[in-house]
């Protein structure tokens, strides 16, 4: 009997350890859907018009893909791998200077940075519920 709830709780683990990888977002998307969602978001964001919307898939969708090389190309080298995201990102961000007006630009910008804001303070949190402490940051008053 002790062997048949082992088992059973080992393959549910499994189960479970699987459906939670495959939910896992951004990892495993190929490039088109990743640009395909990012281009989204930013129109709603932005308020993109058809024409643009175009011009920023295209953006997204060779930034994907480049994205994806510099995955294959480092794999495990995450010192190489952070130095070309750098310079990727700094090239689309002048592809998408060039196709929005200052204004979406700068909007665009702003849901970044609340983005990035909100992923920081998540990970914050999940700090504390593990360790049951603040963690220490190393700038005073953040």
């Amino acid at each position: 009997m002790k062997k048949i709830v082992l088992t059973g709780i080992v393959i549910g683990g499994i189960i479970a350890a699987n459906a939670q990888q495959a939910q896992t977002p951004g990892k495993s998307m190929d490039p088109k859907a990743h640009a395909a969602k990012q281009t989204e978001k930013m129109a709603l964001a932005i308020g993109l018009n058809e024409s643009s919307k175009a011009k920023v898939y295209d953006i997204n969708y060779n930034s994907a893909q480049k994205m994806a090389g510099i995955r294959e190309k480092h794999k495990g080298d995450k010192k190489g791998m952070a130095h070309d995201r750098l310079k990727l990102k700094s090239e689309k961000d002048c592809q998408l200077r060039s196709v929005l007006t200052a204004e979406q630009y700068d909007k665009w910008i702003d849901v970044k940075l609340k983005q990035k804001k909100h992923a920081r303070n998540k990970k914050r949190a999940k700090h504390q519920r593990h360790h049951g402490t603040e963690p220490i940051s190393p700038l005073p008053g953040k």
